[in-house]
């Protein structure tokens, strides 16, 4: 669900889940005929709107014909390679979901654009082997 924050006046998506309490009111809010939900998450990778960055991402042969069926972003591109891996590119936003996305992939997929992604990627990877190394 988005909405217009009152506080900040910024159009903010919020988790339904999240509510705690509700109240109804007398005041009524009408959406702004200009404001259009599909183009304000339209370059999002899941629901969080953030501006679009390139992102490149090459997965392993095992995950390329996985990746391959799927439409996971109206800007993708993929090229095969010929070790029979695949390179994803796509102009999205919302980089905790595609993190979060990403990591499901395992060994499977590297981030090789932008260094950002990459690097928080490799933060997520290096804090799942330590907790991991640590209970052993």
């Amino acid at each position: 669900m988005a909405g217009l924050d009152h506080k900040t006046g910024e159009v903010r998506t919020v988790a339904i889940e999240r509510v705690r309490r509700i109240e109804a009111l007398d005041a009524r809010f009408e959406t702004l005929a200009s404001f259009d939900f599909d183009s304000y998450i339209g370059s999002s990778f899941g629901v969080i709107a953030e501006p679009a960055t390139s992102v490149e991402i090459r997965f392993d042969r095992q995950w390329a014909t996985y990746v391959e069926e799927r439409t996971w972003h109206p800007s993708q591109k993929l090229t095969r390679s010929r070790d029979g891996s695949l390179s994803l590119h796509m102009e999205v936003g919302g980089s905790q979901e595609l993190r979060t996305w990403l990591l499901s992939f395992g060994s499977g997929a590297e981030v090789l654009e932008p260094k950002a992604l990459r690097a928080e990627v490799v933060r997520e990877l290096k804090g799942a082997l330590k907790r991991y190394s640590s209970s052993s």
